[in-house]
């Protein structure tokens, strides 16, 4: 079966470890099974269809779903033979994956259409072929996860949310990398700003700026916490160029320095 991987070293004493990331162009006979398995397996079907067993029986999975199979639990899944899948996934180990997986209300094995988040999944399969170090791509693919993971929750729990507010948040939420103007914003919905930031603000009780801010601080809390990343690769991994403009906003938003955050106990 032809497949673009990338090995990583995983720390497994670490609460999170990711193993392997791929794409894999699955042919008719593709069949996984794990009795046990010992890593969460989060796939994203570009192409094609195939079946996952989900709560005893087999559920069709196509083009634009996610299935999350968890550690801990049997795995079984397998390609249809006529239109066979192609798709980006990640092996990650720890117990941070099953924790977030929890948190977000999306225990046990998953089955969900994710279109909005298919940008997430191609920065995934970026990381295939990038220079980036072993702990680099750890870091990355970190970030990643806690990205797709809550923008399943916003896809799966929001639906009485106005469509195109929702879009607007998950556009947001699948770039903390950069930083989003309003006119960007509204562009994405193709509206003008002052409806975009009004709607915004009906929906979700705060404006676009102050809710990507605290999408970033939020994620900069849990990498703090999670990773050793330098303060500077967070910095620039958010979006800010400067490292000591980031690290007064934190200060701002949270009343310490990243680099005192990270040195409370861990509750």
């Amino acid at each position: 079966m032809p497949e673009d991987r990338r090995f990583l070293i995983p720390d497994r004493s670490l609460p999170f470890a990711a193993s392997l990331i791929g794409i894999s162009f699955c042919t008719g006979k593709y069949h996984i099974r794990r009795k046990l398995s010992p890593f969460t397996v989060i796939e994203y079907i570009t192409d094609g269809e195939g079946y996952v067993m989900k709560d005893g029986e087999f559920k069709l999975v196509g083009k634009d779903q996610i299935y999350i199979c968890p550690a801990n639990v049997p795995h079984d899944y397998y390609s249809a033979a006529d239109k066979p899948w192609t798709k980006i996934w990640m092996n990650v180990y720890g117990t941070v994956p099953l924790m977030l997986l929890r948190e977000y209300g999306l225990s046990g094995t998953v089955i969900t259409g994710a279109k909005p988040l298919k940008p997430l999944f191609e920065q995934l399969k970026d990381l295939i072929y990038d220079e980036k170090t072993n702990d680099e791509c750890q870091n990355e693919i970190l970030a990643l996860l806690i990205k797709i993971l809550n923008g399943l929750f916003l896809l799966n729990n929001q639906k009485t949310k106005n469509p195109e507010a929702v879009e607007m948040k998950l556009f947001l939420d699948t770039n903390t990398h950069r930083l989003i103007s309003n006119s960007e914003l509204s562009a994405h919905i193709y509206r003008s700003p002052d409806y975009a930031v009004k709607l915004f603000k009906q929906e979700f009780g705060t404006t676009p700026y102050n809710y990507q801010l605290d999408q970033k601080m939020s994620i900069a809390r849990q990498m703090l916490r999670q990773t050793d990343i330098p303060v500077l690769e967070l910095a620039d991994a958010l979006g800010y160029c400067d490292s000591k403009y980031f690290s007064a906003l934190f200060k701002q938003k949270n009343g310490v320095s990243p680099r005192e955050y990270r040195k409370r106990p861990k509750t």
